[in-house]
């Protein structure tokens, strides 16, 4: 069939201009596209809904797979341009896919910072409380952070390696495990932080309660002393008033 023979609708091959070797060029690219953007797609919605993070990096990289399937498709486009328009799209829809994970993971990072320094400035002072013997040790915790970094290091390597293969496949799902078991982390850290930050007011208020409790009762002490004082008093005044009053009964009566 003569692909530049006007088609039923009276229009020629839209991809006349491009050479048998360039349509499969095309070709790959629709392929590339097929197999892969969902996994992109995915890894945006991993970091709009879960990272919570505004995906302009995914959106970009797409924006550019589209320029340069466009750039391939142009007929003013050179023909030793076209051939390399396949291996730029690849690559930015490898970055599309992993550096939203890449992303994500940097910014939990931010976060774990400021909440695990809390943890070690709260929670492990309070290891021999009751309740606070089975939060995580500082040992225990710096392993899993360890794992957690061999994983992300994957992802990075994976990144620098500009080839798409089962290493990078690897490297990406590294990532994806690096912030699952970090996210982990950083929960299970902010629960025993904020419990512990309710540990040591519940114990200021009890401390409160005590002092009071004994400055009242010191309190009660000095008022009872005072009392009794004064009650002495007052008998004494009347012992006196009696005893003067004898007195002067009895020197009326015999002087």
């Amino acid at each position: 069939m003569d692909m530049s023979a006007p088609g039923p609708d009276g229009q020629t091959d839209p991809l006349d201009h491009l050479s048998p070797e360039e349509k499969q060029i095309f070709v790959k690219f629709l392929v590339l596209i097929r197999d892969n953007y969902r996994k992109a797609d995915k890894a945006a919605h991993f970091l709009e809904r879960r990272a919570n993070i505004v995906n302009t990096s995914s959106m970009a990289n797409l924006r550019d797979i589209l320029s340069h399937m466009a750039t391939l498709l142009d007929p003013n486009t050179p023909s030793q341009r076209r051939r390399d328009q396949l291996a730029s799209a690849e690559e930015h829809l490898r970055r599309a896919i992993i550096e939203p994970y890449e992303i994500g993971l940097g910014d939990l990072t931010q976060k774990w910072a400021p909440v695990y320094d809390s943890y070690r400035g709260i929670v492990l002072s309070l290891n021999k409380a009751e309740g606070f013997r089975t939060a995580p040790s500082r040992t225990e915790i710096e392993n899993r952070l360890r794992d957690i970094d061999d994983l992300a290091e994957k992802g990075k390597y994976a990144k620098g390696r500009n080839l798409w293969d089962e290493q990078w496949e690897t490297g990406v799902q590294g990532l994806v495990e690096a912030y699952d078991q970090l996210s982990d982390l950083y929960l299970e850290v902010e629960d025993w932080v904020r419990e512990g930050k309710q540990f040591i007011t519940s114990e200021e208020q009890r401390q409160k309660l005590e002092e009071q409790r004994q400055k009242l009762e010191e309190q009660a002490r000095t008022s009872s002393h005072h009392t009794r004082l004064h009650r002495w008093g007052i008998a004494w005044a009347i012992i006196g008033i009696a005893m003067g009053l004898v007195g002067g009964f009895l020197i009326a009566k015999y002087v």
